[in-house]
């Protein structure tokens, strides 16, 4: 299994990160570990999203090959 976070079309890695968060009531923990971060560019705010997620185990699974 892999760990995934996907980003919708005009989704910000934060947005995307949030959206994922809601499922399990967390917006506000995951929102202030991604804001931690204090990513600048776009592959800095991919990281901090997955982090964020992955720090509270809110990311989707999906099944290896």
């Amino acid at each position: 299994m892999t760990l995934i976070l996907h980003r919708e079309k005009g989704e910000t890695w934060r947005e995307a990160a949030l959206r994922q968060a809601e499922k399990f009531g967390l917006q506000d923990d995951v929102a202030h570990s991604f804001d931690a971060e204090k990513a600048v560019t776009e592959d800095e705010q991919a990281e901090a999203a997955f982090h964020a997620c992955y720090e509270w185990d809110v990311l989707d699974l999906e099944p290896n090959p």
